[in-house]
């Protein structure tokens, strides 16, 4: 997968971000507001059509009133380049994805991505406009702030918030700001039309001698957003076996059944709608290695685009 970003440095995150919210101190419920970056196809080096996977961006705060998750939008827009950006000339949407935002205190890492359900095109000759949107979050008292730093950036970052009085996207530099706030927020993609191959990750939780029982997560990444997803297993690991890595003491009994996993049982058949998901806790019995086979395959038109590298885990 390929990236464009404005940041110069897109992984560090330091306080310092604004918004339009409720007042100077905490808690700084936000109202609407949206962080906005414009990406000119040709001015990135792209001379071919691409495929918008997913968004990443920097989080530096993000509090939910309640539940551990508040909701926000992404919004992408086209129009023809060059153009200057805000521009008269009216952006086409293109995608509306409305996402949940966890708490940053259940995250990871700073950097946050946001898968889309399916992939947006855009042609070499247009600018994308990538628009982080922010809902109202008085109702529900949430607090958010995207990620920045001062360390540059190759184009502007703009703010645009009605109830601060700036109701169109202006530039973080022209608000009188303390200190450079570069907001990270980059653009993942594949060459239109293009795929990827899946890899699978098996986190164990817990192993409970008690119950005899071992829990569980599994996470698929490096998805292709609106393809099938498949996760076929066999209790015969191997290395190498003839079906994608895969062994089989009985085809018939072990594996043509799994074709028939209908299209949304996680985690064996499903949608992918970002580009990673992680299902589960899930519980198996204790002691036995299983392996498993991440693979991109449209079962309803019998497409295979691609299969990923067995993994053989010990439950």
């Amino acid at each position: 997968m390929q990236s464009m970003s404005q940041s110069m440095d897109n992984v560090t995150v330091v306080p310092g971000t604004v918004s339009c919210n409720t007042g100077a101190t905490p808690p700084q419920f936000h109202v609407v507001n949206s962080y906005w970056r414009a990406y000119d196809l040709a001015a990135e080096g792209v001379t071919i059509p691409i495929d918008v996977t997913c968004i990443r961006f920097g989080v530096e705060f993000a509090l939910a009133g309640s539940g551990g998750q508040q909701p926000l939008e992404l919004r992408l827009y086209t129009q023809p380049s060059p153009a200057a950006f805000p521009t008269s000339v009216p952006a086409v949407p293109v995608l509306t994805e409305l996402f949940m935002m966890p708490d940053s205190a259940n995250l990871t890492s700073s950097i946050f991505v946001a898968g889309l359900s399916n992939t947006v095109t855009v042609q070499p000759t247009e600018t994308l406009i990538v628009e982080l949107h922010l809902p109202n979050g008085v109702p529900g008292m949430h607090v958010f702030f995207a990620g920045s730093n001062g360390n540059g950036e190759t184009a502007p970052t703009y703010l645009s918030a009605a109830g601060c009085g700036f109701g169109v996207p202006t530039p973080m530099t022209a608000l009188g700001l303390a200190q450079p706030v570069h907001i990270i927020l980059d653009v993942l993609y594949l060459p239109a039309g293009g795929f990827l191959t899946p890899t699978l990750t098996v986190n164990i939780i817990n192993q409970d001698p008690m119950t005899g029982l071992t829990e569980f997560t599994l996470t698929n990444s490096n998805l292709t957003p609106g393809h099938e997803i498949w996760n076929f297993y066999s209790f015969n690991p191997c290395t190498n076996g003839p079906f994608f890595g895969l062994c089989f003491s009985n085809l018939a009994s072990e594996l043509y059944p799994q074709f028939n996993t209908p299209l949304g049982l996680e985690p064996l058949r499903y949608l992918a709608t970002g580009c990673s998901k992680t299902m589960g806790p899930y519980f198996l019995p204790t002691g036995p290695t299983i392996a498993i086979l991440p693979v991109d395959f449209d079962g309803t038109n019998g497409i295979l685009y691609s299969a990923g590298t067995a993994v053989n885990q010990m439950f």
